[in-house]
């Protein structure tokens, strides 16, 4: 369950299950028996690529940066002064009345 709190410290870590312990004791005499298990399989879709980089993880410690308010607006499409509607209001009104109409008349087969 998520702390409301939001302080991770006080909570003790989940015990580890029993496939995570079976793969931390076995982990060592796979990769020595082959050490490029997935990278050389076939199934592998990537198999022969280049390995990309990946970014280093942001310190433990420091905030994340929180995006402006106008930042954040600016992704927001702008909404037109005009209407989009493809619908006139007359049109609206019939198709609602029609529906009204067809559900509280009884059905005549």
């Amino acid at each position: 369950m998520r702390q409301l709190d939001g302080n991770k410290e006080d909570k003790p870590k989940r015990a580890p299950s029993a496939y995570n312990l079976f793969v931390q004791a076995h982990m060592k005499e796979w990769k020595d028996a082959c050490p490029t298990m997935w990278w050389e399989a076939p199934e592998n879709p990537n198999r022969g690529k280049e390995v990309k980089l990946r970014k280093p993880k942001a310190a433990a410690g420091t905030p994340k940066a929180k995006a402006s308010h106008r930042q954040v607006m600016s992704r927001i499409p702008a909404r037109s002064t005009t209407s989009n509607a493809s619908f006139s209001l007359p049109l609206l009104l019939t198709l609602y009345f029609s529906v009204i109409i067809h559900c509280t008349l009884p059905h005549i087969p």
